[in-house]
């Protein structure tokens, strides 16, 4: 199975918050320090959203595709 919109959107999601985390660590200036984590926890809120539309949307996706399903319709 492919990777669906929502999981490729988590994963550009948690690269974005690498990057803030990264930015973060490299940061010297207290208040830049503490937007970049707010930002790196922002990111990871998104990637962990998609990551649950994604696992619902394959859940839903499998239901329909059971047999016990075709069969009440």
């Amino acid at each position: 199975m492919s990777a669906s919109k929502f999981e490729i959107q988590a994963l550009e999601y948690r690269a974005r918050a690498e990057d803030a985390s990264l930015a973060a660590k490299a940061c010297q200036l207290e208040r830049a320090r503490e937007q970049h984590e707010i930002a790196a926890l922002r990111w990871i809120e998104l990637a962990e959203a998609a990551e649950s539309r994604a696992l619902s949307n394959r859940e839903r996706l499998e239901a329909a595709a059971s047999p016990a399903h075709q069969g009440s319709e």
